[in-house]
């Protein structure tokens, strides 16, 4: 196994990240995306850039960006419009409270677990 692992290592610091594929890019935003609506228990709302943009020379998006919800899931649907695509979500304003009841309250344990690191 440590081996297996050694090479996995290897292949990916030879890997130059500005060749990585866009597509494989965007699933790790979305990704990044859905854990953090996930860790907080929130809807997330994010945009990003897509195609190649001038600004940074070489970079390239793969996601549009979208609403995520508490329980890290995409709810809103990608609309074209002229030069992009819009996000569009229906939101529930009373599932994250539940989602919290059900999963629990993120912020509020880290407060706890502050407030018991500090008595």
């Amino acid at each position: 196994m440590a081996s297996r692992t050694a090479l996995t290592s290897s292949a990916r610091s030879e890997a130059d990240p500005q060749e990585a594929d866009p597509k494989r890019k965007g699933a790790q935003y979305e990704l990044s995306c859905a854990a953090r609506a996930l860790d907080n228990a929130v809807y997330l709302a994010s945009a990003n850039q897509i195609g190649q943009i001038g600004v940074y020379p070489g970079a390239s998006f793969g996601a549009a960006g979208g609403v995520y919800g508490p329980d890290g899931t995409l709810v809103s649907e990608g609309v074209d419009v002229s030069g992009g695509v819009l996000g569009i979500a229906e939101v529930d304003p009373g599932f994250p409270e539940r989602w919290r009841g059900f999963y629990g309250d993120p912020v509020l344990e880290r407060r706890n677990l502050s407030l018991e690191a500090c008595s």
